[in-house]
């Protein structure tokens, strides 16, 4: 979950159809500072939808390999590795949060406990 406010990130309009535009922006809000923390009393829900093409095609393509035995290429592979070199080069380490490696809640200054 995600707090609306006007300094937000904005997801990059380099990353279309499929793949990788949540991660890149997800990138960008730890390489800005956010705080990230584990829910332990709350839950979300999402709703189902129907698979697009540039879904198939994603999958497809990361999963399936050419004639040759090579992986295909991975529709905005390069624009992520790209958008990630421009954060390292625009950003300090002192402002970058370490990775969150289980479900977690975005936050700055908003109270996700409660208190006061």
């Amino acid at each position: 979950m995600v707090r609306k406010v006007p300094a937000m990130p904005r997801f990059d309009e380099r990353f279309v159809n499929y793949g990788y535009n949540k991660v890149q922006w997800l990138e960008h809000l730890r390489f800005v500072g956010y705080d990230f923390e584990v829910l332990t009393r709350g839950f979300a829900v999402d709703i189902p939808h129907k698979k697009s093409k540039y879904w198939s095609t994603f999958v497809g393509d990361l999963f399936g390999k050419k004639e040759n035995g090579e992986r295909k290429a991975v529709p905005m592979k390069d624009a992520y590795y790209q958008f990630v070199s421009e954060l390292k080069r625009n950003y300090t380490r002192k402002q970058v949060v370490g990775k969150c490696l289980g479900v977690c809640c975005i936050t700055r200054g908003l109270n996700t406990h409660g208190d006061s």
